[in-house]
């Protein structure tokens, strides 16, 4: 599984795929990578992403556990392939 991510748009697709064991009703991936160039620890070889999202398994939950759930998802993929990412719950 993760043997196979060797680039950008195939971590995306890991990503989305896992993703959707949230069951999203909205999801978007956006490489944010290249806003990052300039940084001191740019590497890359690993990515910025913003992931926004929406799903009724959010609802009613603290935004907290929204991004818990979410970082669990994906938790694997941290260091060695994602950088950092951020989060935006659509209600």
């Amino acid at each position: 599984m993760l043997n196979s991510i060797s680039n950008k748009k195939n971590l995306v697709e890991e990503v989305r795929k896992r993703l959707s064991s949230l069951n999203p009703i909205y999801l978007k991936i956006i490489d944010c990578t290249d806003i990052h160039i300039k940084h001191a620890e740019f590497n890359f070889e690993k990515k910025y992403f913003k992931i926004i999202i929406k799903s009724k398994i959010f609802v009613g939950m603290p935004k907290i556990s929204n991004h818990r759930l979410i970082y669990k998802t994906i938790k694997d993929l941290i260091p060695k392939y994602i950088h950092s990412f951020s989060i935006k719950i659509k209600k």
